[in-house]
């Protein structure tokens, strides 16, 4: 009995320090894309980070006129960051146009993708803009209700996706909303794209 007790210490001992060693140590330089996950009455939504070195002098943030879905969408962002500790982020002209820019295309195609429809991934969209940064991530959501923010919603609920949200190394963003079809019903597709030059 006292060899099965010990047995089965040292097994929980070693689950426990796996678990440590891979939450400890996993890497952001991979891609991250999770399954879909359920937005109001249509489903669709992904979060996606990568890591670059940056090899040239980004822009800094700058004021950006935003739409009032976008202004929206931003203002909730940044109530859940204020919330959290990690301070209100910047709209900033080139993220605001990587942004804008893919949420036109998903509308125009439909679908929710980090790749475009010209096959260009999130880090190729980005550098298409000049933007090189440190730290970048992207959201994608899609909603049928009037109301584009609603997708905060589900981004609050989505592990990899309230991470890029409310990650305090960020200092930038881009916020991207275009009306279009998915799955045969008028939807809100929204891009929020993520960055920092440390």
């Amino acid at each position: 009995m006292n060899d099965t007790l010990k047995k089965l210490g040292v097994l929980v001992v070693i689950v426990v320090v796996a678990v440590f060693a891979w939450r400890r140590f996993r890497s952001d330089d991979s891609l991250r894309l999770p399954s879909p996950t359920p937005m109001p009455s249509v489903s669709g939504s992904a979060a996606v980070r990568a890591t670059a070195r940056p090899t040239t002098k980004t822009p800094t943030p700058q004021a950006t006129t935003l739409t009032g879905d976008q202004a929206a969408v931003l203002a909730g962002i940044n109530s859940a960051r204020i919330d959290g500790g990690a301070g209100a982020l910047a709209t900033q002209a080139v993220l605001q146009k990587a942004a804008q820019e893919h949420a036109n295309d998903l509308a125009a195609n439909g679908a929710v993708s980090h790749t475009n429809s010209q096959g260009k991934t999130f880090a190729e969209r980005l550098a298409g803009v000049g933007y090189t940064a440190s730290y970048s991530a992207e959201n994608l959501g899609v909603t049928s209700t009037n109301a584009p923010v609603d997708v905060l919603a589900t981004w609050a609920r989505t592990p990899e996706q309230r991470e890029n949200m409310n990650d305090p190394r960020y200092r930038a963003v881009g916020i991207g909303v275009a009306k279009g079809k998915y799955q045969g019903q008028t939807a809100y597709f929204v891009v929020a794209i993520f960055g920092s030059t440390k």
